[in-house]
């Protein structure tokens, strides 16, 4: 089947054009004679038709044919050493040769038997001398014109080829490259499935607020599908936390102004539960800047909105461990002189059996208190506490004439309580303080 040339792409067409040679080579007859004479003869009635080769010798003739291509071989079936019959029989052996027509010369042995036998050595025809150069030239002029017609099949093939095997390079170029394109798109959309991220586009002036596309895991990341959307238009509008509801109206109203949104707020999701989301978008304009429909993200902020307040929480609690421990290392100061005082007022001052329980007593509260100033140290610089047993029962002396003192009377445990498991607080002045 044949192309117009407009039906071939520039490009193939170059590389056809390029390919062509820029002269035709002209056809080249063999023309092989033992007689110089019949040789510059033969090659003057012939040399307008192609460029024509004379040899004088059947081994000439061979060496010729290593060298090129010929459009026809006028052979002459008498020389001395090769004939003509034995010449054919080799140019018909060779893979290279055995196609080229041969056409015999001969004066002589105008017989069928000879005739017989020129053409089963190969020859396609008989010119007989003397030579008619007018019946020479038409035979010769046939075969010279189909070796033409042939080289240039040969050639047109070579060059459909040529365009062939570069559309088939084009097409399997374009084939990889929708693959790759293929294989990035599906990337990219496993990518956007796992991220708690969704792409939606929103018409403009849609009110109530309605995306037309949604690229993600909607149902993942809140609970409803994207038909779900399409059959409530309200859906968004209606599970906006109310807090937030006037800020982020008035952010959209912003958007329909500047082009551009970005505002944060919490949604309730289809299980009933509020998660923050970061919502994104900007106007997309076509090559004439006309605004033609909202681009945007919608993502899910939940988990870095819940990492920020612990880390505030931390921050806080850093401030006040930083705070108590100031406020622990001076108030140690204040129990070091209490207790430094008990100790010369019991070592120089004749006290009654009052005075010295109630001075014994007020020891051991400034003793508690320094073991709640150690604590509270240890709180500040993030020590761990160990729990240790404690025996209820070994605290009613420590702490009796602490509470008798308190409340007015007496107080007394009975019964036995199993040992308890922790940090070794000064239980007497937690219990005052109640």
């Amino acid at each position: 089947m044949t192309r117009s040339t407009a039906e071939i792409p520039v490009a193939l067409r170059a590389e056809r054009d390029h390919a062509a040679p820029a002269e035709v080579e002209r056809p080249r007859v063999l023309l092989v004679d033992d007689d110089d004479r019949n040789l510059l003869a033969v090659a003057t009635v012939l040399e307008d038709l192609g460029e024509v080769v004379t040899a004088r010798s059947g081994d000439e003739a061979l060496r010729h044919l290593l060298k090129g291509e010929f459009a026809v071989i006028l052979l002459d079936v008498y020389m001395p050493g090769m004939d003509g019959y034995e010449a054919a029989q080799i140019i018909r052996s060779r893979e290279q040769s055995k196609r080229i027509p041969i056409v015999f010369l001969s004066a002589v042995n105008k017989e069928a038997e000879h005739l017989m036998r020129g053409y089963e050595m190969g020859a396609v025809d008989y010119v007989f001398k003397p030579v008619d150069p007018i019946i020479l030239r038409s035979k010769v002029a046939v075969f010279v014109d189909l070796f033409a017609k042939t080289k240039e099949i040969e050639r047109k093939a070579s060059q459909e080829q040529a365009l062939l095997d570069v559309a088939l390079k084009a097409n399997a170029e374009r084939l990889k490259a929708e693959q790759d394109l293929r294989r990035a798109e599906q990337r990219q959309a496993v990518i956007i499935q796992s991220l708690p991220i969704i792409l939606y586009l929103e018409p403009l002036g849609c009110k109530p607020r309605c995306p037309r596309f949604v690229s993600g895991d909607l149902h993942a990341l809140t609970g409803f599908n994207f038909s779900d959307v399409v059959e409530r238009p309200e859906l968004w509008h209606e599970r906006l936390h109310r807090d937030e509801k006037k800020r982020v109206l008035a952010a959209l109203d912003e958007r329909d102004q500047t082009g551009r949104l970005s505002v944060e707020y919490r949604w309730k999701c289809a299980d009933g539960t509020y998660r923050h989301f970061h919502d994104q978008a900007v106007l997309l304009k076509d090559p004439q800047g006309n605004p033609i429909e909202y681009a945007g993200t919608l993502t899910d902020v939940t988990d870095r909105r819940l990492l920020e307040s612990q880390l505030v929480q931390a921050q806080k609690m850093d401030a006040i461990g930083k705070l108590t421990g100031g406020i622990a290392h001076d108030f140690n100061n204040l129990l070091a002189a209490v207790i430094g005082g008990i100790g010369l007022i019991e070592r120089r001052a004749k006290l009654t059996e009052e005075d010295q329980r109630i001075l014994t007593m007020t020891k051991r509260a400034a003793d508690q208190g320094s073991e709640l100033v150690r604590r509270l140290l240890a709180f500040a610089r993030r020590q761990q506490l160990e729990p240790a047993p404690i025996d209820i029962a070994a605290l009613h002396d420590g702490v009796n004439d602490l509470l008798s003192h308190t409340l007015g009377v007496w107080w007394s445990f009975n019964g036995r309580l199993p040992p308890m498991s922790g940090p070794p607080l000064p239980i007497g002045r937690s219990w005052n303080s109640r």
